[in-house]
């Protein structure tokens, strides 16, 4: 990876968790709507069987691409599996959505 590209990286994560630190301080997550998550895609989330909550929690945004929720779960899903970039793109789009509380508790 070049200097560049590890830099802008970088900076971008500083942003992502910045905007994520906005958001956090309760003690479960929801989204602007209260929409709930697939039982199936939190099982396999709850369970670390990351490969399946993630093609689990992709399969619930064809569905429903607005729901928040799924999209902060495929991101900590991409994270746990060293996908950071999809982690944090996920998480900004759970942000824009409307997901205001971070607490997987």
């Amino acid at each position: 990876m070049s200097r560049v590209t590890a830099g802008f990286c970088l900076i971008y994560l500083s942003i992502a968790v910045a905007l994520l630190l906005r958001y956090v301080g309760s003690s479960w997550a929801a989204g602007s709507r209260g929409e709930l998550c697939d039982a199936k895609a939190d099982f396999a989330l709850a369970n670390e069987d990351y490969p399946a909550a993630i093609a689990l929690h992709r399969k619930v945004l064809l569905a429903d691409n607005d729901n928040a929720l799924a999209h902060y779960h495929l991101g900590f899903a991409f994270g746990m599996t060293g996908h950071s970039i999809d982690e944090i793109s996920e998480y900004l789009s759970a942000t824009r959505l409307g997901l205001r509380k971070w607490d997987f508790s």
